[in-house]
């Protein structure tokens, strides 16, 4: 399901990323990737217009959805990116590197609240656009490295 229509988010952040391009003395050839990641080594504190406006997005949806009224509640919508959270509880997160048992902390969709879901749904919408600007990058070689 497309949340927008695409040219109306992705043109305003083409002009505003080439003018933070120019504002930064950056090549043209510097891509969004590096302006905009939050696992390069370079990460400025800024973030896609794209992002903020598919987590916008997802908050209202989240908003209606959760809404007391059952003639909006029952609008039926559906999201990916909750299944990820619950698929993420079955699959259950794993030690990375050379932490021990219970080293951080892991929110699990069950036993969340509802405003923690909500931050967990935000969050899952930010980890998809960076986990595909990473996935960009690597098809990009020269950017990759």
């Amino acid at each position: 399901m497309m949340l927008y229509d695409r040219t109306s988010v992705e043109a305003p952040e083409r002009i505003t990323t080439r003018h933070l391009r120019k504002w930064l003395g950056i090549p043209p050839s510097f891509t969004s990737i590096g302006l905009y990641g939050k696992s390069n080594k370079l990460q400025l504190p800024i973030s896609s217009l794209v992002e903020e406006f598919k987590t916008a997005i997802t908050r209202l949806m989240l908003t209606v959805r959760d809404s007391p009224d059952k003639l909006i509640s029952g609008a039926g919508i559906v999201s990916q990116t909750e299944s990820a959270l619950k698929h993420r509880d079955i699959v259950v997160i794993t030690a990375v590197g050379r932490q021990g048992i219970g080293a951080t902390n892991t929110f699990l969709w069950s036993r969340s609240d509802q405003k923690e879901r909500r931050v967990m749904i935000q969050s899952e919408v930010r980890r998809t656009e960076e986990h595909a600007r990473q996935a960009k990058a690597v098809e990009m070689g020269a950017q990759g490295s």
